[in-house]
């Protein structure tokens, strides 16, 4: 019906006009106001928002739409909720709720809301902002705060979920409280800031501060701890920078330093978990130089951050290395490396400090052929030490050499299906270092090398470079590899052994030459597919057989389970044997649940060392994990750690996932 003043329509009435479309079942058109009115059964969309209301009103002449009533989803948005009042401005992008409930959960799946009295959605600031607001977890509420606000986009800043987690320190024998309320600055596009406000019962408030930096030439993060103990009563700090540069021209740095209050700051602070029951931790400055692959350089800054329980490690300060190449030939390539150390054990002075100048020339030469390679390696190490305290020092050059050759045989594997091959690579390498006599010159970076199946076909029998070990050494080793149709490597097992045909005299410190005849069996098998990688070396008795080290590694990825495992048991039916298990797993028994464990065992002391267990759910806008730790302590006692993990989608988090703690750990 029309009239002078207006219009009125009933039934299945709908609207669309720019900007608009509306279907009701009664539509009033007021000719004077401009005003648009439609109750009962209201359903509109706008640009920006999809909405069912009881009641709507849109004023042409500014395009604002008010909604009683209103259920309400932002278009191309996981927001969504409920309002007794919608008022939507599009020329300012603003839209206004009263008595409101927001959620990112999608239809159907009414896990968490914001409740709120006022809401305000700025779509230029791409932020949501709430006056006395609670957040409701499963109908339980969790948060009360008079104001809150969070982003639409990925960054911006407001609170972050609150943590929450239980410890007991070393130091004490009851567990004490940690609560922990973030709030994250989004200063710019590439840096930002989180400042974290604790309070920890018993020891009182303390700050944690953690400013992030990133654009072309560096990447750098800041972390800042401060803390009034009120046991102690004295003031504890931590402050710690980790970052890379990229200045240009083949010019590089890398910064990993840190510094704390006291020795006593990790275990009795929860900050980093990796150093709560750690002795020290590295400290590196480096800068590199690399203009061309012809010329490199580098000079270091290297020390420790004594914690609890320290040893006596030496520091470089500073190191300066140099390394030239050129290529003669194709197979023929020379290296001149030169390197000035000066080591010094600020705890320590009755061991040796000074000066280390090395210098390395070396040629190597590589020829493949079409049934294998042949190679030689000649070199002369000079090195020279110049001690303080008037320490004698002294000056030594031992040169050394090594050939070797290496046979592949291939044969089809139809067995295993069309376009497989197994190798056979048989490897022969000779070896000769003369003796030098070393026994009245420091050591301050040689030691044994660790179990590795390359380390049969090493050059020098010692890591460092203050020994080396004289040798008349052959090498032998025998290879079998299975490739795929597309030459990927899928199994490799391999034996090997040395045989000496001169005794041998330079040892380390402390230590007496080795002058068996010949080395143990050194083993190694790997296996690889898309779902498993398994690698292991071992060690065997020369002449019993029986297993004297042991190193494997084992990832597992099925559909539902990811397994991984360290084992490593060495110097086995010695006074020195360990024999220590490090695993971890995670497990989905359904489609939203999640268990995990993680356990270090000590098999030679017979003790745990750490476990740590996770229950997790997650559903579509929300995850969870409770997680316990169990660190052992020194003194035979155990620390517990109890944390809360939430993720709330499109909201926040806070903590740290049991999967990133498993590659932590686990280095996979």
């Amino acid at each position: 019906m029309a009239t002078q003043e207006g219009i009125d329509l009933s039934g299945q009435v709908q609207l669309s006009h720019p900007g608009l479309w509306l279907q009701t079942l009664q539509l009033h058109w007021d000719r004077l106001s401009r005003m648009l009115t439609a109750a009962d059964d209201v359903q509109a969309q706008t640009h920006h928002w999809l909405l069912t209301a009881r009641q709507l009103r849109y004023q042409r002449a500014n395009n604002t739409l008010e909604a009683q009533a209103v259920h309400f989803q932002q278009r191309n948005r996981q927001l969504r909720g409920q309002a007794q009042k919608l008022i939507h401005n599009p020329a300012e992008e603003q839209t206004q709720l009263q008595t409101a409930r927001l959620t990112t959960c999608p239809l159907g799946q009414d896990d968490w809301f914001v409740h709120a009295q006022k809401v305000r959605v700025d779509r230029k600031a791409q932020r949501v902002y709430a006056h006395h607001a609670r957040l409701n977890f499963k109908g339980v509420p969790l948060l009360y705060t008079p104001y809150i606000s969070y982003p639409l986009s990925k960054r911006a800043s407001g609170f972050l979920i609150p943590s929450v987690q239980s410890y007991q320190s070393p130091n004490r024998e009851n567990p004490s409280w940690l609560v922990g309320i973030p709030y994250y600055f989004n200063l710019a596009p590439n840096y930002d800031d989180t400042l974290t406000l604790y309070t920890f019962q018993d020891r009182g408030l303390m700050l944690d501060n953690e400013f992030r930096s990133l654009n072309s030439w560096q990447q750098s993060v800041l972390t800042t701890t401060w803390l009034d103990d009120q046991l102690t009563g004295k003031p504890r700090w931590r402050i710690k920078l980790v970052g890379d540069q990229y200045f240009g021209y083949g010019l590089s740095g890398r910064i990993q330093w840190q510094d704390v209050s006291d020795k006593d700051f990790f275990a009795d602070i929860p900050i980093d978990p990796l150093l709560t029951t750690a002795s020290f931790d590295r400290r590196q400055l480096r800068l590199d130089w690399r203009p061309t692959d012809q010329i490199s350089a580098f000079i270091r800054h290297q020390d420790y951050l004594l914690l609890r329980n320290h040893a006596a490690n030496y520091a470089l300060r500073p190191q300066f290395g140099l390394t030239l190449n050129h290529r003669f030939t194709n197979q023929l390539q020379g290296q001149l490396y030169t390197e000035i150390s000066h080591f010094d054990i600020p705890i320590d002075h009755s061991r040796p400090e000074g000066q280390r100048t090395l210098v390395r020339p070396r040629l190597t030469l590589l020829a493949p052929t079409r049934w294998g390679e042949v190679g030689a390696t000649a070199q002369i190490q000079h090195t020279r030490y110049d001690l303080l305290d008037g320490a004698p020092g002294g000056e030594i050059s031992v040169p050394m050499a090594e050939i070797h050759g290496t046979v592949v045989f291939e044969r089809p594997a139809d067995e295993i299906g069309p376009g497989w091959i197994q190798t056979l690579e048989p490897r022969l390498q000779y070896t000769h270092i003369p003796y030098v006599d070393q026994d009245a010159l420091p050591n301050f970076d040689s030691a044994p090398r660790s179990l590795s199946f390359d380390n049969l076909f090493a050059l020098n029998r010692f890591t460092g470079a203050d020994r080396i070990g004289d040798t008349q050494r052959l090498s032998f080793a025998l290879t079998t590899r299975l490739l795929s149709p597309r030459g990927h490597e899928h199994l490799r097992a391999a034996i090997g052994q040395a045989f000496y045909l001169a005794t041998r005299h330079v040892g380390l410190t402390g230590t007496l030459a080795d002058t068996t005849p010949r080395s143990h069996l050194f083993g190694q098998l790997r296996l690889t597919t898309d779902a498993v990688l398994f690698d292991s070396t071992f060690e065997l008795h020369d002449g019993t057989f029986a297993l004297r080290n042991l190193i494997s590694r084992l990832r597992w990825r099925a559909d539902r389970l990811t397994l991984l495992s360290q084992y490593s048991w060495q110097q086995i039916a010695s006074p020195d044997e360990t024999q220590l298990l490090l695993t971890g797993a995670l497990w989905q028994p359904g489609r939203n649940w999640q268990v995990g464990g993680y356990l270090q065992y000590d098999y030679t002391a017979k003790v745990r060392v750490e476990t740590a267990w996770t229950l997790g759910y997650e559903s579509c806008c929300w995850k969870s994990e409770l997680q316990l730790e169990e660190t052992r302590l020194q003194d035979g006692r155990y620390n517990y750690t109890l944390r809360l993990v939430l993720t709330l989608k499109g909201l926040s988090t806070t903590g740290r996932s049991f999967a990133r703690l498993l590659q932590r750990k686990l280095n996979f």
